[in-house]
């Protein structure tokens, strides 16, 4: 469901795989900016942790540069992110993808106050948080990757996906891996309350 007021465009949206889970993305539009705010509010019983809550956008490949103020250089989550120091980074989009034997879930930057995607002729797209936000920028899509896509087998195609995210749930595995590694209760993401938060576009 979806309406338009003014400057705003309002989506509500479920989630029918949990439960009575609903949502709401507020876009309001500037002369030259779109405000972003994401809410989620679980319900139910007996939900399980989302590993991730944020939002997906694909951006052309031409945003090649990226330039950040938040945690890093390296990725982090937040049970991995004692050594990725806040700082502004800049490196070239490919580095931010990490080519883990197995292909998953990589490339998290944590507490980002904003971001800037450049490409060679000047043209630039850039987020602020309000205040912050998690992003990661991989040069497949969510469902390439989970079917094994693969750097060195797989070329890039002319778009990348960028993730904004209001979170994700820890790495997990300080005592074992597979499905018994789950991440301690402070590193998981609520199923009670609403999770909002906001970002502005440029």
């Amino acid at each position: 469901l979806s309406w338009h007021e003014g400057d705003k465009v309002t989506v509500d949206f479920a989630f029918p795989k949990a439960k009575e889970t609903t949502g709401r993305i507020v876009y309001a539009f500037g002369e030259k900016t779109c405000q972003v705010t994401f809410e989620v509010r679980p319900q139910g019983e007996k939900l399980i942790h989302p590993p991730r809550v944020g939002l997906t956008c694909r951006i052309p490949s031409a945003y090649d540069k990226v330039s950040w103020f938040g945690r890093g250089p390296h990725e982090s989550y937040s049970d991995r992110k004692a050594s990725a120091f806040f700082g502004r980074y800049t490196c070239a989009a490919e580095t931010l993808f990490f080519d883990y034997a197995e292909p998953q879930e990589n490339g998290n930057r944590m507490d980002a106050r904003e971001l800037e995607l450049t490409a060679a002729d000047g043209r630039t797209i850039r987020v602020v948080g309000a205040p912050k936000f998690d992003f990661s920028l991989w040069p497949c899509t969510v469902n390439e990757l989970e079917k094994g896509w693969n750097p060195h087998y797989c070329q890039p195609g002319e778009s990348r996906t960028l993730n904004l995210d209001f979170g994700q749930m820890g790495v997990a595995g300080e005592t074992t891996w597979g499905d018994a590694a789950v991440p301690w209760p402070e590193h998981r993401l609520p199923t009670v309350g609403t999770l909002t938060y906001s970002f502005v576009l440029e």
